[in-house]
């Protein structure tokens, strides 16, 4: 376990993303928002992972969804 793969996931889980390592690659669950018919609201219908190997990609990741 890398001293960067645990400051990725501290900074992606302190932003409230659930992680997980596949092959020593830490990948994030990235939400997949759907609309609700006859509402504006944005509900969360599934997962996919990313891959993050850079604690600037991390931060990329969190900037892009806030």
């Amino acid at each position: 376990m890398s001293l960067e793969n645990c400051a990725i996931e501290d900074h992606l889980h302190s932003s409230g993303y659930k992680t997980e390592r596949i092959g020593g690659v830490v990948n994030v669950h990235d939400p997949i928002h759907s609309a609700v018919t006859g509402s504006s609201e944005l509900v969360v219908t599934g997962w996919r992972l990313k891959e993050i190997r850079t604690i600037g990609q991390a931060w990329a990741f969190i900037e892009e969804r806030s």
